[in-house]
């Protein structure tokens, strides 16, 4: 940051540095906190946050020696808008609110700066909550904002027009769009678009003009990247490449998006009164029909609803919180009638570190004999999905949808259990984008999980005898201590009532010989178990070691 700050005018500025220092896990400035002074870490590392309201930390990314923040909060007032907390210990300099404001008042250049890092950082924040995107490593994030381009359009200009040469992908960071293309002189709808969503890939993808024109609904603030600069984020970075591919198996150009609520009013025209809704609905009968009847059911019949509610689902826990999509499809497997292992199905999708996609998932489950479509839903259409259902979650995190009422759905989180939860919150963190299940007959011959501790054998017969002997032992001590209440009864109705002193020694040199028995046959059943506990352990570590290192390369790369 001080790249902008004169010789001279650093010299004023330096006796307003601050040294301080933080341990690891402190909090150097917390979200919603006032504003009052800058800061640029010289050593260690942290963390900034994006803290929720029911407490979830949403990570927005790590500061380095040489970062900087909190100049656009100083510059605007008001409030923090995360949190940074120390990964180690910390070292940084601050500058107060009113000295910094001063230093920008002399230097115009770090205003300038000041307001670019803040626009950077905002749109950080926002691709992180509520973009795929934000399932991206923070330097491909990083690199792509810097490649963004802010424009802005009115309601019902067009955005991108059909057969327009390939133009930029587009980030919607405010208002709504819908795409649409023209068939038989009326507008077939193809996909509507909210804060967050992204479009104009496919043209980009695959060197063609815009196959569909996107108008907005209102007026929209979008994120424009060129073409030139995605063609260098998908060959510098394959996440990113990734991300993208993933999306051209999401699109089904021959199918017509149904209407989402938000968007109903403003498909009216102007001119439209209440009265006239019947009318207009009439001149669209397709999409009514299908809305009444099965919207996703295909030409083999498969994909119905099912009248029957589920009221309860075999919960399958994720290892880690890259395993939630194969945890998720574990669970449909079983609701369906067959307990695919996690690990065969976690192979199919090939869950790697950044956890599975929707067309994994898809692939997995249609590999293991259920048939499976992927799809972006409309709320409209939430009563009507077949269930259950792999749903995408806050945009990134899979869990599964088995039951849908009026007012709440039902949920089977791999991370958190099964889950009641309101309907207008599942709404708002539903991204849209589901795996949609149904039973095959080929599905029967999906192999089941069968864990079972037969390879424990062959170890313990290898210690057949001395775990012969140690049972023979462990019998002939219980055996002997059943005589100590014997020797009681002898003692009470011999000794004491005839005094029988000589009987008395008699009984006292038994229990002595007993005792020593006892303890020494004791001795030596630990010694025999310790014996036979330490070469198990080793030829058990041994076995697994040698099995874990002959495991594929493959296996360690997705963890």
């Amino acid at each position: 940051v001080f790249r902008f700050v004169s010789d001279e005018h650093f010299g004023a500025i330096e006796p307003l540095l601050q040294e301080e220092h933080y341990d690891f896990g402190d909090v150097i400035v917390k979200q919603d906190d006032p504003a009052d002074s800058f800061y640029v870490l010289t050593s260690g590392r942290a963390r900034a946050l994006k803290i929720k309201s029911d407490g979830e930390e949403i990570p927005l990314g790590v500061l380095k020696p040489g970062d900087s923040f909190g100049e656009a909060a100083l510059a605007e007032g008001g409030t923090r808008s995360a949190t940074v907390r120390c990964s180690t210990a910390v070292d940084v300099l601050r500058i107060d609110r009113t000295d910094f404001l001063e230093l920008v008042r002399r230097v115009p250049e770090l205003k300038q700066f000041v307001e670019t890092t803040g626009r950077n950082r905002a749109l950080q924040s926002f691709l992180y909550q509520f973009s795929n995107f934000g399932r991206l490593p923070a330097p491909v994030l990083r690199n792509m904002i810097d490649k963004l381009k802010p424009a802005g359009f009115a309601k019902g200009s067009l955005i991108i027009r059909e057969g327009d040469d390939a133009g930029p992908l587009y980030v919607i960071e405010k208002g709504r769009a819908r795409a649409f293309t023209g068939v038989n002189g009326r507008d077939q709808n193809l996909a509507f678009y909210r804060e967050g969503d992204f479009f104009g890939e496919l043209s980009i993808l695959n060197g063609s003009p815009r196959a569909a024109s996107v108008e907005a609904f209102t007026d929209c603030q979008v994120q424009a990247l060129d073409p030139k600069s995605v063609r260098d984020l998908r060959r510098r970075f394959p996440e990113f490449d990734k991300l993208l591919r993933e999306r051209l198996a999401l699109y089904q150009a021959k199918t017509e998006a149904r209407i989402p609520l938000d968007f109903t009013t403003e498909l009216l025209p102007a001119e439209t009164k209440v009265q006239d809704k019947v009318e207009l609905d009439g001149k669209q009968p397709g999409a009514e029909v299908e809305e009444k009847e099965d919207p996703f059911a295909d030409e083999q019949g498969l994909f119905r609803k099912r009248g029957k509610r589920i009221r309860k689902i075999d919960h399958v826990m994720q290892i880690d919180e890259m395993d939630c999509g194969a945890a998720s499809l574990a669970m449909v497997c079983r609701h369906f009638g067959r307990k695919v292992s996690l690990a065969r199905i976690r192979q199919l999708c090939h869950t790697a570190t950044d956890g599975t996609s929707l067309k994994a998932l898809s692939r997995a489950a249609t590999e293991l004999g259920l048939a499976a479509r992927a799809l972006k839903i409309s709320l409209r259409n939430l009563p009507m999905m077949p269930l259950p259902a792999i749903v995408h979650w806050e945009g990134n995190h899979w869990i599964v949808l088995y039951d849908v009422d009026e007012q709440f759905v039902r949920v089977a989180d791999p991370g958190l259990g099964l889950r009641k939860l309101p309907r207008r919150e599942f709404e708002v963190k539903w991204t849209g984008y589901a795996a949609l299940f149904d039973y095959t007959t080929a599905f029967e011959q999906a192999p089941e999980s069968q864990p079972t501790l037969a390879w424990v054998l062959p170890f313990l017969a290898r210690f057949k005898v001395i775990l012969l002997q140690v049972l023979g032992l462990a019998v002939s001590v219980a055996f002997l201590q059943l005589l100590f209440p014997v020797f009681t009864q002898m003692v009470v109705d011999k000794v004491i009532v005839e005094n029988d002193i000589g009987l008395l020694k008699t009984v006292l040199l038994g229990m002595l010989a007993v005792l020593v028995f006892v303890q020494l046959a004791t001795l030596a059943q630990e010694y025999l178990i310790a014996f036979a506990t330490v070469r198990l352990d080793t030829a058990v570590l041994d076995f697994l070691s040698r099995k874990l290192l002959s495991l594929p390369m493959s296996y360690f790369t997705s963890r």
